[in-house]
């Protein structure tokens, strides 16, 4: 730059120079000079122009350029704290997904566990059904003997019906006061 303006003062030299040596030599060749005068003046004005252009540009880009150097530091600062978190979000996940499949682990066994208990209840609910028929005929045995018990009394209270009540108890089916069913009864273990 500082080039172009040692040139561009030089040739305003060279201007001044001729203009003086025109004024001398006068006529036509003094029109012919003033043109070429005036077309270098203008040539020279335009070149400045573009000079100055020129440098407003470069300082502009310098500035461009050094705002977007910090605008990159900034970003490697940003790009780097966005890399942690990244890292840190990355064990939080790894550790999420180890913990999920211990979960997962542990539902299948409460699952297994659920079924195996579930299989025990209706197992065990079998075997208190069956018993509850036991407890149930037991208890049909037992109204029996009251019955047979209260028919003796009443035989014993009443010598003349005793026969007779003794065979109706006998011949009367016994129904379960629980299951509702008639009930089995061994009259032999009575008596």
């Amino acid at each position: 730059m500082a080039k172009l303006r040692q040139k561009s003062s030089g040739i305003n030299e060279q201007i001044k120079e001729l203009q003086n040596k025109i004024l001398e030599v006068g006529g036509v060749k003094l029109r012919a000079i003033q043109s070429k005068v005036t077309t270098t003046k203008g040539l020279l004005d335009l070149a400045n122009e573009s000079i100055t252009k020129a440098e407003v540009g470069q300082a502009k880009s310098q500035r461009d350029a050094e705002k977007l150097e910090r605008n990159i530091e900034g970003n490697k600062i940003k790009m780097q704290e966005v890399e942690t978190e990244l890292e840190v979000v990355q064990s939080d996940l790894d550790g999420c997904s180890r913990d999920l499949a211990v979960l997962k682990e542990k539902v299948q066994e409460a699952v297994d566990a659920s079924t195996d208990v579930q299989e025990g209840l209706a197992e065990s609910k079998k075997e208190l059904d069956e018993s509850s028929e036991s407890v149930n005929a037991f208890r049909a045995l037992e109204v029996g003997r009251k019955c047979f018990l209260r028919a003796e009394l009443t035989c014993r209270w009443t010598s003349s019906r005793r026969s007779r009540t003794i065979r109706d108890c006998r011949k009367t089916p016994r129904t379960s006061l629980i299951t509702g069913r008639n009930a089995t009864m061994s009259w032999s273990s009575f008596m």
